[in-house]
């Protein structure tokens, strides 16, 4: 990833007072995981009875013996519009030790600290060893928000960088199964080719575009390298199950994942043979969570993607069919006609799920197959009898991949 998810330009500093300079440093201990945190406002303007801080919190962590351990810190927030002076640090630090279970000290300024400042700690510091007194400048700031671009997004969103609000994507998707929107998709796209990338922000926002895009504009996996290709859906298909259990625990959509996954085994086979998709499929369990991995688990995250994939192929292999007239129930006229866009970058750039439902089809034994599949009075359509594709993955990933491979022809 690259280091600069924050443009420190765009971060007004200078001008980050009061409240809004606490909110920011409210946000940024939280997600360096703090618990317990509370933000102390009281009083006529901004934290008037504070009581010697504006925030308090707890950290837990692992002592040497791996004992969980717990450290309460104050954090004391100076919003000025020059160097901060001493004697706020020093009336911060004398404040703290009027309650005697303070292990760390914050003291968090827009500005700077003076020299002789830094020098009183250093030497106040030797002779009293709690609280941990810890000094945090405009320039400490940035570099925790590097690490937490999430936090700049709530308090002055301009300043992300492209790759900041990338990181911003992947986060939000992996933690709180939350897709990326409309304005996020589109402005990324715009900087697609200055991005570092990873499977994680891939799988994101391919999963943003059947949550309320248009993959065929955006085609996001083909800005990965053939293997990349195979790295992210192995990632996406290893994480379909914690993935879809999430979100269903927060009420979140689970199609647009699966979806995203039928998508990229899509890609795959149509730049791979469809042994490849198939070694791919029976490997990733074993390499992601050794030999010990039941069957009953991958089928289990097979099933859905694969059946998705075929009611795809099978509804843009059926539309102009002359052997095999059938209900087009999966996908609508507009994406079926744009479907095989999903395989080529566009030259420029200026869905609901259906509910499932019976098909009523109709097939013409006279009639020859376009892929050249061997038809006849008992040789029926491929696509259209590949009822239960996890039942034979090989079977099924074959079938599919004589169909993209005719079908797709230009993609």
């Amino acid at each position: 990833m690259s280091p600069e998810l924050i443009l420190p330009s765009e971060i007004p500093w200078e001008g980050l007072r009061g409240k809004d300079l606490e909110e920011c440093v409210y946000w940024l201990l939280d997600a360096m995981g703090a618990k317990d945190l509370e933000w102390r406002i009281g009083g006529i303007g901004s934290g008037g009875t504070d009581k010697g801080r504006d925030l308090e919190c707890h950290f837990y962590g692992d002592d040497p013996e791996g004992e969980l351990t717990r450290q309460k810190w104050w954090v004391e927030v100076k919003g000025r519009s020059r160097t901060l002076e001493p004697g706020s640090v020093k009336t911060a630090v004398i404040n703290s030790l009027g309650t005697a279970d303070v292990d760390t000290l914050v003291v968090a300024t827009n500005t700077r600290f003076s020299n002789p400042t830094r020098d009183w700690v250093k030497e106040w510091q030797r002779t009293n060893p709690r609280p941990v007194v810890r000094l945090w400048d405009c320039s400490k700031l940035e570099k925790l928000a590097s690490q937490h671009p999430e936090v700049i997004i709530r308090v002055f969103a301009k300043a992300l960088s492209p790759q900041g609000r990338l990181e911003v994507t992947r986060s939000r998707f992996w933690n709180y199964c939350s897709y990326p929107d409309q304005p996020a998709l589109n402005a990324l796209w715009k900087h697609r080719l200055q991005l570092d990338w990873m499977e994680e922000t891939t799988i994101a926002l391919i999963a943003g575009e059947f949550a309320n895009g248009n993959i065929s504009r955006r085609p996001w996996a083909l800005l990965s390298s053939r293997e990349g290709v195979l790295s992210t859906l192995g990632h996406a298909l290893v994480n379909l199950i914690y993935f879809c259990h999430r979100a269903d625990d927060v009420g979140i959509k689970q199609h647009p994942y699966i979806k995203s996954v039928a998508y990229l085994t899509l890609v795959a086979l149509h730049q791979f043979s469809s042994e490849t998709v198939a070694t791919l499929f029976a490997r990733i369990w074993e390499d992601a969570y050794g030999h010990e991995t039941p069957e009953e688990i991958s089928r289990f995250a097979i099933q859905p993607v694969l059946r998705q994939l075929t009611a795809e192929i099978r509804d843009v292999c059926v539309e102009d069919c002359s052997r095999v007239v059938s209900d087009l129930g999966e996908l609508t006229e507009e994406e079926r006609d744009a479907y095989w866009d999903r395989l080529r970058l566009p030259t420029d750039y200026a869905d609901e799920e259906s509910d499932s439902h019976r098909v009523l089809t109709v097939e013409a034994p006279d009639k020859p197959c376009k892929v050249e599949f061997e038809v006849d009075l008992v040789n029926r359509c491929p696509i259209i009898n590949l009822r239960e594709p996890e039942r034979d993955i090989r079977h099924a990933l074959e079938t599919l991949w004589r169909i993209i491979s005719v079908r797709s022809l230009g993609a």
